[in-house]
């Protein structure tokens, strides 16, 4: 029986902001772009994975749809999870 959930919204617990921006840069080489922690934090920062993805594919012209870059972000994610 779950007797507790923690939910670390603000980082407390887990930085995850780091693995997010290095998730967000290993895409991004793969298409050849630079990508800054000053990019990162300006513009990505506590925004949801869809916004995200969404703004990567805009911005940097992936040719990805929203989908296939959440689906690519989870495999590059979970590479930083096991």
């Amino acid at each position: 029986m779950i007797k507790a959930v923690i939910f670390d919204l603000d980082g407390l617990l887990i930085d995850s902001e780091i693995i997010l921006y290095k998730i967000y840069k290993e895409i991004l080489q793969q298409f050849g772009h630079n990508f800054s922690i000053e990019e990162y934090v300006q513009n990505f920062s506590g925004k949801t994975e869809v916004k995200n993805i969404t703004n990567l594919i805009d911005i940097y012209s992936l040719p990805w749809t929203v989908e296939e870059g959440l689906n690519n972000f989870s495999k590059i994610e979970n590479k930083f999870i096991d």
